[in-house]
């Protein structure tokens, strides 16, 4: 097993660990586990965010409401839950401003979920 398995926070993994074979890691260690594809924009992220974690109803679509829920994630079932999210270097080439903040909230979100532990796994294209 990698260093990431179990521990709050955002790591980045490089292409030698295929997204397959980082769910099937962390669903090993008992995990839950949620992929974001490869998205382009703000917005795209918003919405693979809120359906892959089955955001309630009522969540905004903006950094601060995902931010929130992201702390929270208290309607999903008890256990650690492991966030992948595919070449995040489509929106950092589409987007940088919307990629660093993605980074900066999903960090946040690592470090201060309430409920439960979060793990964010940034999984590159290429070599980190």
């Amino acid at each position: 097993m990698t260093g990431w398995v179990g521990r709050r926070g955002l790591f980045h993994v490089g292409a030698a660990a295929s997204t397959r074979s980082l769910v099937v890691e962390a669903e090993a260690a008992g995990c839950q586990v949620y992929v974001v594809p490869a998205i382009d924009s703000k917005d795209a992220l918003l919405d693979a965010l809120a359906g892959q974690l089955r955001f309630p109803h009522w969540t905004g679509h903006n950094w601060d409401a995902t931010a929130d829920v992201l702390s929270d994630l208290a309607w999903l079932p008890p256990g650690p839950v492991t966030l992948i999210w595919a070449d995040p270097e489509s929106l950092a080439e589409a987007d940088p401003a919307a990629y660093r903040m993605a980074v900066e909230l999903l960090t946040y979100a690592a470090r201060s979920v309430r409920s439960r532990d979060l793990t964010v796994l940034l999984a590159h294209r290429g070599p980190y």
